[in-house]
């Protein structure tokens, strides 16, 4: 027994029907279909009980409570389903994200010398690599003195946002904001550098990205421009691999500063070493996230298969009125 704020709508089914069955019904695909294109409203669209009321829908006369075991019965073998595939993507990601460590922190060469990094999160590294402080190996930059009106959805230099980075990989999403030309000839852009969010929530998505244009970004971002000892690439790699997170002061608002990236240590081996370790990383990289994303693909399959079960079965379109749980 309960009472309900007048924002919701209560169904009571009639004596034919299981409750159990009157809610696969209303969750049905084609019953929230029907329902979503009646409601009214722009800012919170509601449903009104006078088109609820009188839709017309299939009522089994003693079917009802058969309908509904032969759906959890059904859907619970789909659900199993999709659970093992999700947990197949969550190994894939830890998989992926163990290659990535392996590789920029301890090299392509199995038989390769070690040493201790001296730093506690990096353990041992190749004896060859050097270890750099993020001070020596590019210079931190912020954004540029730019107006809100000078920062439109059309124009010639792209301006990075946090709604620009992307949180798989490090391409960006395509800009959505730019600077005329003729505002940023007085502004210093940037090309080929490092990005992430700087402040705010956002540092804890870890969003880690590689800017390949000419370009300026807003005042809750950080720019990386890397030198001569290493590829932005990476510096990307590690970046991310430490976590923005963990780097941040999150004491009050999370905020990150050139204080806490200048310090902090990178492995970093020769040139040459780093081009192969970003090329052997792009391939399998691109071979696990092509795993994890036709598992995905199938889950979306077995959904898209688990609602029309519903939809098919709550219609009468599956007869089961043979049916029988097995064994039981």
């Amino acid at each position: 027994n309960g009472i309900c704020s007048s924002e919701l709508l209560v169904f009571r089914p009639i004596s034919i029907l299981s409750n159990e069955f009157l809610l696969l019904l209303i969750l049905s695909d084609g019953f929230l279909k029907l329902v979503n294109s009646s409601t009214y409203g722009s800012k919170m669209p509601r449903a009104s009980w006078d088109f609820i009321g009188l839709m017309a829908v299939p009522v089994p006369a003693n079917e009802s409570e058969k309908i509904a075991n032969f759906l959890d019965h059904e859907t619970a073998k789909i659900d199993t389903l999709i659970e093992k595939q999700q947990q197949l993507i969550k190994l894939l990601k830890e998989k992926r994200q163990a290659v990535i460590s392996h590789a920029v922190t301890k090299g392509l060469n199995p038989n390769a010398k070690m040493r201790d990094s001296g730093v506690e999160w990096l353990g041992e590294v190749p004896e060859h690599w050097e270890i750099l402080k993020g001070g020596f190996i590019g210079k931190l930059f912020g954004s540029e003195s730019i107006a809100d009106d000078d920062v439109k959805s059309e124009g010639d230099i792209p301006f990075i946002k946090v709604s620009t980075l992307s949180s798989e990989g490090f391409e960006l999403h395509i800009p959505a904001f730019f600077v005329d030309r003729t505002v940023g000839k007085q502004l210093r852009t940037s090309i080929n550098y490092v990005v992430f969010p700087k402040r705010g929530a956002a540092i804890f998505t870890n969003k880690v990205n590689i800017v390949k244009v000419d370009s300026l970004i807003d005042p809750n971002l950080m720019g990386w421009d890397i030198g001569n000892k290493a590829e932005p690439q990476f510096i990307a790699y590690l970046l991310k691999l430490r976590g923005l997170d963990d780097i941040a002061d999150i004491s009050t608002v999370p905020q990150i500063n050139n204080k806490h990236i200048e310090p902090i240590k990178f492995p970093v081996p020769p040139i040459s070493e780093q081009r192969e370790i970003i090329d052997f990383l792009s391939h399998k990289i691109n071979q696990l996230s092509d795993l994890i994303n036709k598992t995905q693909l199938a889950i979306e399959l077995v959904q898209e298969r688990r609602t029309a079960l519903i939809s098919a079965a709550v219609t009468g379109k599956i007869d089961v009125r043979n049916w029988h749980t097995p064994n039981g």
